[in-house]
């Protein structure tokens, strides 16, 4: 939660405050406060993949599959010396797209992006984990369709910067990637972007 102001009205995140959780870190703090209490070197040093699933919304019982996949597969993670086991459930607005003037990443359906992360020790489980991640997110994709959810085939746009580094482009960018391609080789003739890390146009 971010309130980009001295202090936020009182009671503005209750609802979110009285979610049951493990851990909280709650405070009014400076911004630099905010970055620096982040994990993000938690996993530094292991290996690690990100897989996502963009659903329209979260029912109770979507919430419920996201807590099985993570107990089923952190459980046989530990097996295969898992270290981290992360699905994250962040509540987007469904207006946050109707504001986008455009851009590479396709904004006409709104669509929030399910983040998972594993990290694990040993080059020898690398398959494991991919496999696991997909099969994963498989099983939160289909119940959500099943729950009516329009999610599926072409509309299943994926959020770039969790998608699977082996994701197929037309599952980021979607219509507009003819449109990024062109722009690319008109602006990078001599491909020297590819010798940049990411996704290759």
């Amino acid at each position: 939660m971010f309130y980009d102001g001295p202090t936020p009205p009182a009671g503005l995140f209750d609802r979110f405050t009285s979610i049951p959780h493990f851990t909280s870190d709650v405070s009014t703090r400076s911004f630099l406060s905010l970055v620096g209490v982040s994990p993000s070197d938690a996993t530094y040093g292991f290996r690690g993949a990100f897989n996502t699933v963009s659903l329209k919304t979260y029912s109770l019982s979507l919430i419920e599959q996201v807590l099985n996949q993570t107990k089923t597969w952190g459980s046989r993670a530990a097996l295969r010396f898992g270290f981290f086991i992360s699905y994250d459930v962040e509540p987007f607005l469904p207006s946050m797209t109707k504001r986008s003037k455009g851009g590479a990443y396709p904004h006409d359906d709104f669509l929030a992006p399910l983040n998972l992360y594993y990290a694990w020790v040993g080059e020898e489980h690398d398959e494991w984990y991919q496999e696991a991640l997909e099969e994963s997110t498989r099983s939160i994709r289909e119940q959500a369709i099943a729950e009516g959810q329009d999610i599926g085939g072409s509309k299943q746009i994926k959020y770039g910067n969790y998608a699977s580094a082996t994701e197929d482009l037309t599952s980021i960018y979607g219509p507009n990637l003819e449109r990024l391609r062109e722009i690319k080789t008109k602006c990078d003739p001599k491909n020297i972007m590819r010798l940049a890390g990411g996704y290759r146009f």
